[in-house]
């Protein structure tokens, strides 16, 4: 095994347990906003008392859960993928196109990781604040479009490193 594909494996087998991690937080957030949400609907029922925030923090909960998984959503393949096409063609052609598709992504990813860092930044050194029912700060909801799209963006690298490195049968 060559260094280039040694450092690729390491890479991906860090950014794998990282992915895990959030994936495991994701986790802990959806048990979170069960409970919450039917405390809620209990309260309602029971008591005629909802909690008035259960909307909001679902809503803020959602947000990190979908950031946080992207990463390993793309690693696993759960993805929507429409192949209809591209599985037409032999495997060098296929790989060309993967390459091309993840490029595109990489830059999109690139963009967005860029641009809510600065927003999130932005917000940290503002101290804007949220006044909703419950006030939080403002860069609460722009902290895990960063995080999820900075691990996106690592997964892509990841992703172009396999297609460069290896035949479609050796991708592990």
């Amino acid at each position: 095994m060559s260094i280039t594909k040694k450092v690729n494996f390491y890479f991906d087998l860090v950014l794998s347990k990282i992915e895990n991690l959030f994936l495991f937080i994701s986790s802990i957030l959806l048990i979170l906003m069960v409970t919450i949400i039917t405390l809620s609907v209990l309260g309602r029922t029971f008591f005629n008392t909802p909690f008035a925030w259960t909307v909001e923090f679902s809503e803020y909960i959602m947000l990190y859960m979908t950031f946080f998984t992207l990463a390993w959503i793309l690693r696993q393949a759960a993805h929507v993928k429409i192949d209809m096409v591209v599985n037409l063609f032999n495997s060098r052609v296929r790989k060309v196109i993967n390459l091309i598709s993840s490029g595109c992504c990489l830059l999109a990813s690139i963009f967005l990781t860029y641009f809510s860092f600065i927003v999130s930044l932005d917000y940290i050194q503002r101290g804007d604040i949220m006044y909703r029912l419950v006030p939080l700060p403002e860069y609460i909801l722009y902290l895990p479009i960063f995080v999820g799209s900075a691990l996106l963006t690592f997964r892509l690298i990841a992703q172009i490193l396999n297609y460069t490195l290896y035949d479609e049968q050796e991708i592990y």
